[in-house]
């Protein structure tokens, strides 16, 4: 291998790791994930929903009971679930801290499993510049993701 290959390879390897190692992992974009699903123990109509915590940083979230009341009235107020023209509100079952995460668990009290089309209204947030909320559905076999802002704060989705 010649000298100046060489070089250049070293200077590359350098790089990578002086760029794995420096490099800011928070996001250039705010984003919250909600993933729609059927929990496969449970049978429920569920909903995954991941926020960084920093996105509330005006609400004591070491006081969970508070917290969760803050965050339940928040979601009313925020997003809308329609499940074939019915709307169906947020059962919070579970908020879990993780790292600079606040994950919420819930699920909805729809009896029949079968989803034929679903409207979401979601205003979560978009008052911040630079955020976005991904809706993943992950029912009838079908995986598809959605961006909803400021832009776009309402969809309807046929399965």
């Amino acid at each position: 291998m010649k000298r100046s290959s060489l070089l250049i390879s070293i200077t590359t390897l350098l790089l990578l790791f002086h760029s794995l190692f420096t490099h800011n992992l928070t996001h250039d974009i705010q984003v919250a994930l909600y993933r729609i699903y059927i929990d496969e123990a449970t049978k429920d109509l569920s909903i995954d929903i991941t926020f960084e915590l920093n996105d509330f940083n005006e609400v004591d979230y070491t006081n969970k009971a508070g917290f969760e009341k803050f965050i339940k009235s928040y979601l009313t107020k925020h997003t809308q679930f329609e499940f074939d023209a019915k709307a169906y509100p947020i059962e919070i079952m579970n908020l879990e801290y993780q790292d600079k995460h606040l994950k919420v668990h819930g699920r909805f009290a729809k009896e029949d499993s079968e989803i034929h089309q679903i409207t979401i209204l979601n205003s979560c947030l978009i008052e911040s510049t630079n955020h976005s909320n991904i809706i993943e559905i992950r029912l009838a076999d079908q995986e598809r993701d959605f961006l909803m802002d400021s832009q776009r704060q309402q969809i309807l989705i046929k399965l």
